[in-house]
C-alpha cells in the first residue's frame, strides 16, 4: 500500500468510527459526587459542590469535612488517563502524578457507592447507619460472584472485610451509645475505614466500575452472486444496556460505488452492494476487493466504541478501537 493510500485508509477509519460522537464542545461540569476507585483510599466519597468563581472539580473541606478533602477532581491528562483527584485526603497529600482515579457515580457500579455510602457514615454521630449500606455492598458482591465476574477467593475476601467492618461500626455504635467513650470510637471507626477502603481496593474494575461494550473485528461476507457484502459487529454489553450500531461508508476511490444500506439486515450489520449496476467499476479494486472502509460506532448511553473494516471481500476486520466516554457523569 502507497503512502498515500495508507493516509486515505487512517484518515476515513478515523472519521468513520467518531462521526457519530462528536467530542465535548465546553468544559464538562465536574459537580456531584466521586469516588476514590483505588489505592489507599479506595471508596472514598469525594463531593465537588458549585462554587461562583471557583475552578471546576474544587473539592473544598467545607464539602468534605468526613475525609477532610481539598483538591481538585482532575480531567484525563498527560499524566493521568482517568479523572483522577489531586489534593487531600485526611491530611495526606495526593499528587497528579499519582493518578489517583476517581469515578463519578453515574459511572459507578452499586457495589462501588453503596461502599462509600458506608465510609462516609463514619461518624461519630451515626456509625450505626453504615450496616445496610454495606449489606447491599455484599448483595452485588454475591451477584457477581454467581454472574462468574467475581472469583471465589476474592469474594471470600470481600465477605470478611465487610462483616468485619460492620463489627467495628456496631462496636464503636455501642461504645458511644452505652459508654460514651469517644476514644475507642474512634479507634473503631479508623479501624472500620481502613478495612472497607482495603475492601474496595481488592475489588475487581467489573464491581466498581460501568463497562463499555465489548467490541469484536468486524466480519464480512461476500455474496459472488449478487456481488454484495455483509458486514456484521458481534459487540455485548458486559452491564446489560442497550446497544445501538451507527454503520458508515468511506470509498477511497470510486465515488459512484457507495450503495449502502445500514442496520441491515440487522441492527448490527450492514450491506454494500458493489455490482456494476450498483455504478461500480470493478477495475479500480485492490487486494481486498473494492477499495472502501466500513466503520460502525457502538453506544450504549454510556460509552461510545468503534470498529473498521477495510474492502468488500470476505474476511475479518482489525481490532475494535478504544472506547470512551459519552459524558462525566
Amino acid at each position: 500500500m502507497g503512502r498515500r493510500k495508507g493516509f486515505l485508509l487512517a484518515l476515513a477509519m478515523s472519521t468513520i468510527c467518531w462521526v457519530a460522537v462528536p467530542g465535548a464542545a465546553h468544559a464538562a461540569d465536574l459537580t456531584g459526587t466521586w469516588i476514590v476507585t483505588d489505592g489507599p483510599h479506595a471508596g472514598t466519597p469525594l463531593t465537588v459542590g458549585y462554587k461562583p468563581n471557583t475552578p471546576s472539580g474544587f473539592v473544598s473541606k467545607q464539602d468534605n469535612k468526613a475525609t477532610e478533602a481539598r483538591g481538585f477532581i482532575r480531567d484525563p491528562n498527560d499524566h493521568c488517563p482517568y479523572y483522577h483527584f489531586e489534593g487531600r485526603i485526611n491530611g495526606k497529600k495526593i499528587q497528579e502524578t499519582d493518578c489517583v482515579r476517581v469515578s463519578s457515580t453515574g459511572y459507578s457500579q452499586p457495589f462501588l457507592i453503596e461502599m462509600a455510602e458506608a465510609i462516609k457514615h463514619e461518624e461519630k454521630d451515626k456509625p450505626g447507619a453504615a450496616g445496610k449500606d454495606l449489606q447491599l455492598a455484599l448483595d452485588e458482591a454475591e451477584k457477581a460472584l454467581k454472574a462468574g465476574t467475581l472469583n471465589q477467593q476474592t469474594f471470600d475476601e470481600i465477605e470478611f472485610g465487610i462483616k468485619h467492618a460492620h463489627k467495628l461500626d456496631k462496636s464503636a455504635a455501642k461504645e458511644l451509645k452505652e459508654i460514651g467513650s469517644d476514644k475507642e470510637a474512634e479507634k473503631a471507626l479508623d479501624k472500620g475505614v481502613n478495612i472497607k477502603e482495603q475492601v474496595v481496593g481488592i475489588a475487581p474494575p467489573e464491581l466498581k466500575l460501568l463497562q463499555p461494550p465489548k467490541l469484536k473485528p468486524i466480519d464480512a461476507v461476500f455474496v459472488q452472486a449478487s456481488f454484495s457484502t455483509t458486514y456484521t459487529e458481534n459487540a455485548t454489553d458486559p452491564d446489560g444496556r442497550p446497544l445501538s450500531y451507527t454503520w458508515a461508508l468511506s470509498e477511497l476511490n470510486d465515488p459512484t460505488c457507495i450503495r449502502f444500506d445500514d442496520n441491515s439486515p440487522a441492527a448490527n450489520q450492514a450491506v454494500w452492494h458493489h455490482a456494476d449496476s450498483d455504478g461500480c467499476n470493478h477495475a479500480l479494486q485492490g487486494s481486498n476487493g473494492h477499495q472502501g472502509v466500513i466503520g460502525v460506532v457502538v453506544t450504549d448511553e454510556k460509552f461510545s466504541c468503534g470498529a473498521a473494516y477495510s474492502g468488500s471481500d470476505t474476511g475479518t476486520g482489525g481490532p475494535p478501537s478504544a472506547c470512551r466516554q459519552l459524558s462525566v457523569k
